[in-house]
């Protein structure tokens, strides 16, 4: 029996469908006789709509992501659908795009509207000319229509092709619904799929009775649809399958959206939520009909991502678990961390973590995470049930930026209950926060799901439903039919008025708009804290916190703390000092007007980032402060050490290398007078990388070179070499680095370089400024790296525009490039190996020496993805 699983437009590019690659495990291990394939249709259809019209990557995401609510990626399909056209323009034009959508974008629509039947009826020759017995389609939020349509084609084209939907958009009444309104779908697996799907296959190839099998929808002899039952409990964890690949590299690699990002793994540790399990948040309605919490063990769950890795070569995962098991901290964590290699995860957790859970996440390399915020009023969590406060969601921000993570979160409004009041104190105190991660976009007015509190239980405020206008612009059914077959609905709205939520949108924009040029950071000295500011909204540059009192209260508002609770630690700690409850009111009004603490209901937070994340990746520090570095620069150059001193020079630099270079706990030029931020001359020697780590641990966040580079010879080339192996590593670490460079007629082209943090001058080339400009604007971290995998070491190139992906597999060629992280590069390595990376400028010739240009990533950038 062949199995061809369909994953349909508007699936992501640059992630399999989990899904399908589960199935496909599923049914290749239940039995011989058995193949299934996965067809990547969504692939498919970006090389056929790109050879017919302008369409690139944002237009692909809008389809698939930003119009998700707006139901307009479903609408394209529904003219294959029903082999229409024009099926119901002007009710889009009307009921969806009124109001919602710039003409050009409706226009686009319409055009892609137009193509659809085209492209399912090429997709659909291709399926019945692989000849399969079974064609499975998935469908998660804007698939529904597309997997119908192609369905339906197949169906009238070869009738003995058995088609089966399934995935979260085909759970509970929804895949009932669908099962009988669309006589071309066979069948429809709701809920999960890996035991109900072989067991449907083994009684297609049987011709049983599938009334045994739970969640099944199916027709019995007279055509009628019959649903089965919905099986009481869930599959344990040890029924989780790991998915299966194979194949999705490939397809990607040979389509036009190979240059659109890169692939990532998607798997899964778990399911359900044990927090929805106590209490569901009222607006959710992921999990389905399942809501019960399974995961695998850390150790299981480490071995198949590494299997993955090892499979695909490909360090980017996407853990879809609704939360983080919080054992994994203590199991899968720490294996990860152990195991040595360069992942790059997206997880989700909840917005409570303490702030050595988020380091642990980063060093876990769990640098992009989605926590949940939603809003930083506690009242209106309250009303979400969330189950945490205003004042965490704020340390979640501070003290991830601490850690390095990126935060994607959203900021939602209209919940029922709330009130202008928990708004207005909010929209306020915003510039606090400038400098830390803003929501992903503006406030959205909540929708209702099914299988949210929301959806089940009428008396928490939302009724009537009605399903979205999208599906009654979408689909001919009767409006009873459409209910069931709706995942988001329309609701009267609750909540705030278009006043506030225009006050607190105009509030968001300006917090995205100002947080790219804003910060604030603390560097603790013990007897003293010393905070750099530079928010627009708060005009001082430095602040000393150094007063015993003061001292104490900014360590407990490392924690939510009511006044109260503040005046009775203070006194416990400094049981001699006078007058404390005054001088803590006093210390609180004088911090709120510095833009210093958070307050939310009588809670206060202090929203101060530890100096470990410098945030150099926003390289508006070096446009906000060229003025001041090159000022420092003239200042400071008979300061210099050893400014023109050369060190005697070995042949073929090794350990024995070394140079003296000036270092600061901070790179802000205003803030280097303060007592303890100079960390000196320090002198460093042997191997760059561990020379930098070195540096990174005794706490300096900015490194002057001692001399420019040249690359000419006769000035020093291997010198060139091990100062460019520094400032590599430097910047593997985010740190500011001030140093100058030569182009002459021996050097590469800047571009190569371009990816190392931007050099205060250039000498030797004629347009200086609008070089530093060019390097300065497109610089960012990680733009040419390499990262490790298990037996093999992926390099990523930004730096010419495009993504270049290498993997490297050969043994001695993975080690020559790890040899390169553990000792000075100036090596002699094999022209071999070093001709096609030199090809690329990915290895320099530098006076016949090798300089390998990526740095192995030690920082993660924000945005982490």
């Amino acid at each position: 029996m062949k199995v061809l699983l369909v994953n349909m437009p508007w699936a992501p590019v640059d992630l399999p469908s989990l899904a399908l690659g589960i199935l496909k495990t599923s049914v290749n291990e239940n039995g011989p006789g058995r193949e299934a394939e996965v067809l990547h249709a969504n692939l498919d259809y970006i090389d056929w709509i790109c050879s017919k019209v302008d369409f690139d990557s944002s237009d692909y995401e809008y389809y698939s992501f930003y119009s998700y609510f707006l139901g307009i990626g479903d609408w394209v399909f529904s003219s294959a659908l029903y082999g229409d056209p024009g099926w119901r323009v002007e009710e889009f034009k009307k009921e969806m795009a009124a109001g919602e959508l710039e003409s050009g974008l409706v226009e686009k629509t319409l055009h892609l509207h137009a193509l659809a039947p085209e492209f399912v009826q090429h997709i659909a020759e291709k399926i019945v000319a692989s000849r399969p017995d079974v064609v499975g389609l998935t469908a998660m939020f804007q698939q529904v229509t597309a997997a119908l349509a192609v369905a339906r084609r197949v169906k009238e084209i070869e009738p003995r092709i058995r088609t089966v939907l399934g995935g979260p958009s085909f759970d509970a009444e929804q895949g009932a619904a669908t099962h009988r309104n669309f006589p071309f779908v066979d069948y429809v697996v709701r809920g999960e799929g890996e035991v109900a799907f072989p067991q449907l296959l083994d009684v297609v190839a049987e011709n049983r009775s599938p009334e045994v099998i739970g969640s099944l929808c199916w027709r019995d002899s007279s055509g009628r649809s019959v649903a089965n039952s919905i099986p009481v409990g869930p599959l344990p964890p040890s029924a989780l399958l790991p998915p299966d690949f194979d194949g999705y590299t490939d397809r990607l690699d040979a389509s036009a959206a190979r240059s659109w990002g890169s692939p990532c793994l998607v798997l899964e540790g778990s399911r359900g939520c044990w927090w929805g399990e106590k209490h569901q948040c009222t607006f959710c309605g992921l999990n389905g009909s399942f809501m019960q919490f399974r995961s695998k063990a850390g150790e299981t769950f480490y071995a198949q991502i590494v299997e993955q890795l090892r499979r695909h070569r490909i360090l980017d995962v996407s853990v879809v678990d609704n939360i983080l098991d919080m054992q994994y901290f203590g199991s899968l964590l720490p294996l990860i961390i152990d195991g040595g290699y360069d992942i790059r995860f997206h997880v989700e957790v909840k917005s409570n973590l303490r702030s050595h859970q988020l380091r642990l996440l980063s060093d876990a390399g769990m640098t992009f995470v989605q926590p949940g915020i939603e809003s930083l009023s506690s009242h209106v969590l309250r009303l979400m049930d969330k189950g945490v406060t205003g004042c965490q969601n704020v340390r979640t921000l501070r003290d991830g930026q601490t850690a390095g993570l990126s935060i994607a979160w959203n900021y939602l409004h209209g919940f029922a209950g709330e009130e202008p009041l928990d708004y207005d104190s909010v929209v306020d105190q915003l510039p606090v926060l400038h400098h830390l991660e803003p929501p992903m976009g503006q406030s959205g007015r909540i929708s209702i799901e099914r299988f949210s509190p929301y959806f089940e239980k009428p008396e928490l405020g939302f009724f009537p439903l009605r399903p979205a206008k999208s599906y009654r612009a979408t689909y001919d059914l009767p409006e009873n039919e459409l209910f069931d077959l709706a995942y988001v609905f329309d609701a009267p709205n609750r909540g705030i008025g278009s006043d506030v939520v225009e006050r607190l949108n105009a509030g968001l924009q300006e917090w995205m708009d100002a947080y790219p040029s804003s910060r604030l950071v603390s560097v603790d000295f013990g007897d003293r804290i010393v905070l750099i500011n530079g928010r627009r909204s708060f005009p001082w540059s430095e602040y000393e916190v150094k007063d015993p009192l003061e001292l104490a209260v900014f360590r407990l508002l490392e924690q939510p703390r009511t006044i109260e609770v503040l005046k009775r630690k203070a006194r416990e700690e400094l049981p001699s000092m006078e007058l404390v409850d005054a001088r803590v009111r006093s210390c609180m009004a004088r911090w709120k007007d510095l833009g210093i603490v958070f307050e939310d209901e009588g809670m206060y937070i202090h929203v101060v980032p530890e100096a470990n994340n410098q945030e150099l990746l926003k390289l508006n520090c070096l446009e906000r402060e060229s003025a001041a570095h090159e000022k420092s620069r003239t200042e400071d150059r008979n300061h210099r050490p050893n400014r023109n001193v050369r060190k005697p020079v070995k042949e073929g630099i090794g350990a024995g290398s070394s140079m003296t270079v000036s270092c600061w706990r901070d790179y802000s030029v205003q803030s280097r007078s303060l007592k303890g931020m100079s960390l000196g001359d320090v002198e460093i020697s042997g191997p760059s990388a561990a020379s930098a780590e070195f540096l990174w641990e005794k706490g300096a966040r900015c490194v002057r070179m001692p001399a420019p580079i040249s690359f000419t010879p006769e000035d020093g080339a291997p010198d060139s070499i091990y100062a460019l192996n520094l400032i590599r590593d430097f910047t593997s670490l985010g740190m500011c680095i001030e140093w100058e460079v030569s182009l002459n007629e021996e050097a590469p082209p800047w571009q190569t370089l371009g990816h190392l943090y931007p050099p205060t001058a250039i000498e030797g080339i004629g347009n200086v400024e609008e070089t530093l400009e060019e390097w300065r604007s497109e610089y960012y971290l990680g733009k040419c790296t390499w990262m490790k995998g298990p037996g093999f070491i992926q390099i990523r190139d930004r730096r010419w525009g495009g993504l270049n992906r290498f993997i490297l597999t050969d043994p001695h060629e993975v080690g020559t490039i790890e040899a390169f992280d553990v000792q000075d590069t100036a090596m002699e390595v094999p022209q071999s190996f070093t001709e096609s990376l030199t090809a690329e400028h990915l290895v320099i010739r530098i006076a016949n020496r090798a300089w390998l240009a990526p740095y192995r990533m030690r920082r993660r950038p924000q945005h982490a993805w």
